[in-house]
Parts: structure tokens; sequence; C-alpha cells
């Protein structure tokens, strides 16, 4: 992960970047929603590494 989000290179890339880390995470900005993995509803595209960090010990309580 790097230092974190950058509007500005993001704004350069045809990929999206992770919201959270900014890192490229090689999905193109035209790809549905629905289809991407890793996409957080409210927030935006995340990468698979701060996927895992956020979300990987998450538990369900039911």
């Amino acid at each position: 992960m790097t230092t974190g989000y950058d509007p500005e290179k993001d704004k350069k890339s045809p990929t999206d970047l992770c919201v959270v880390c900014g890192d490229d995470t090689g999905i193109p900005k035209d790809e549905p929603v629905y289809a991407r993995p890793f996409y957080v509803e409210g927030a935006g595209q995340i990468c698979g590494a701060c996927d895992k960090e956020i979300c990987g010990n998450a538990k369900i309580s039911g």
C-alpha cells in the first residue's frame, strides 16, 4: 500500500485508484460497479490489500 489517495493522480489514470491507499487497482474506470471486485458502495473502489485489511477480520453476527 502507498501513502494515500491522490485525486490528481486519479484524474490522469485510465484505471481506478484505491480510495484508501491510492494504489492502482487495475480496474478500468468505465467498468460497471456491479462487476467490480472490492467496490464499496458509498465509498468507492478499494484494492485487494485494503479489502483484506479492512474486511478480512470482520465477523458476521447472527
